[in-house]
């Protein structure tokens, strides 16, 4: 009971609120972090729920698969209910953090857990050690909100179809992965002469780093398409803009009234063709 609380309070409660955080940046509500009571409510409903179903979670599912596919599940489901976030911000919000979060921990954990601790049983015994072996999460952890605190990194609502499946299977997939991999390396680490560990243990760190590194180009290649799409629209739009100023300060000079009229109605009627055109759900 000690330890159950004492881990609660240490690093459960912690990294719920910090993943949290991360959810709703990744999903671009920055605006539900502001201190208010309607924000506040939902933000203790919100971990309360988180910490509830962690503690369900894991007597119930100690297979590394099923754990990760129901703490994503769970999550996803918060999202929605709580802060009516749809599922496609709420998908990818979640597959960003646990993506972070696996990278960080799976880069370091294996290692103290094998080195350090001398076991998995010798590492549960060791749990007021946690907040310590926690810590590199904890900074990774803030570096990575106060970097969407301070850019508002928001692609969501401009990704692909194709892509934001592309990297949810990816990202899903990737994570599995590396879980299953180093579940192995937990098991098996003590049965595997000194050479074998050391090499084991240095090619699962780097094919996780590589394969995060393979995301992450992802990422970056589909959000400078973004920028650069917007920035050609945008620099069409401005040379628009300033043609039809052109047009009507030469109409207007010319004193043709009627002339500037038409051709700011002519303007209007095409945009709002192009607003009709428009599904309503993206207006």
């Amino acid at each position: 009971m000690v330890m159950n609380l004492y881990i609660l309070f240490s690093v459960s409660l912690p990294l719920a609120i910090l993943d949290l955080i991360q959810f709703l940046l990744f999903a671009g509500k920055k605006d539900r972090l502001k201190i208010n009571k309607p924000n506040v409510i939902r933000f203790v409903i919100s971990i309360v729920l988180m910490l509830l179903a962690t503690n369900f979670i894991r007597p119930v599912a100690p297979n590394v698969a099923v754990n990760l596919a129901l703490h994503i599940a769970v999550y996803v489901i918060i999202l929605i209910l709580v802060y009516r976030i749809t599922i496609q911000y709420a998908v990818l919000s979640v597959a960003f953090t646990m993506l972070i979060y696996s990278t960080i921990e799976n880069a370091y954990v294996p290692y103290i857990v094998a080195y350090i601790s001398k076991g998995w049983d010798n590492f549960g015994k060791q749990y007021m050690l946690y907040p310590i072996y926690t810590l590199p999460n904890f900074i990774c952890c803030i570096i990575v909100i106060r970097f969407l605190w301070k850019y508002e990194i928001l692609m969501i609502s401009k990704i692909n179809k194709n892509f934001y499946k592309l990297f949810i299977y990816t990202t899903l997939i990737l994570i599995l992965v590396e879980y299953i991999l180093f579940f192995l390396f937990y098991t098996y680490f003590d049965k595997m002469p000194l050479a074998h560990q050391i090499a084991f243990s240095v090619t699962l760190l780097l094919m996780s780093i590589g394969l995060n590194l393979l995301v992450l180009r992802l990422i970056h290649k589909a959000v400078v398409g973004l920028v650069q799409k917007g920035y050609d629209q945008y620099s069409d739009l401005e040379e628009a803009v300033k043609y039809a100023f052109v047009e009507i300060q030469k109409m207007l000079k010319e004193k043709n009234y009627d002339g500037a009229n038409n051709f700011l109605d002519e303007i209007m009627n095409k945009e709002e063709e192009k607003i009709t055109k428009i599904p309503k759900n993206r207006r």
